[in-house]
């Protein structure tokens, strides 16, 4: 379980990222390792997911590939 979690966090990637918003990964990967095993098996579950994260009012799409 632990290792396939940690295989989806390395998978994160952020589509058109600049400089200034690459600190939008480390805020998902913060919130992807506060979730409980249930929230984690599920993500695990999807095939593709998209997260709007938004830092320094702009905005970066994190898709996940699974």
């Amino acid at each position: 379980m632990s290792r396939r979690r940690n295989d989806a966090l390395r998978e994160l990637e952020i589509v058109g990222a600049s400089k200034r918003n690459r600190s939008c990964k480390k805020s998902l990967r913060y919130k992807l390792e506060r979730l409980d095993r249930k929230l984690i098996r599920s993500f695990l579950c999807t095939r593709a997911d998209f997260y709007h994260a938004h830092h320094e009012n702009a905005a970066c799409i994190i898709k996940a590939r699974l």
